[in-house]
């Protein structure tokens, strides 16, 4: 099963009272694959195709 995470920019989140960041160490330790994207790195097309830039987090 993979999870993506639309989740602010990296360096903007505070990791100790972040819900993102704690639901995906919840995913890492349950050996889910996550992925994470930021509201920028989402696209949709006038056919309504989404693209999605995204990066896996190991």
């Amino acid at each position: 099963m993979n999870y993506l995470f639309i989740i602010d920019p990296p360096e903007k989140l505070a990791l100790y009272k972040d819900t993102s960041a704690l639901l995906m160490k919840e995913c890492l330790r349950q050996k889910i694959n996550i992925f994470y994207t930021t509201c920028d790195a989402i696209s949709i097309d006038s056919t309504q195709n989404i693209e999605v830039e995204c990066s896996q987090i190991l």
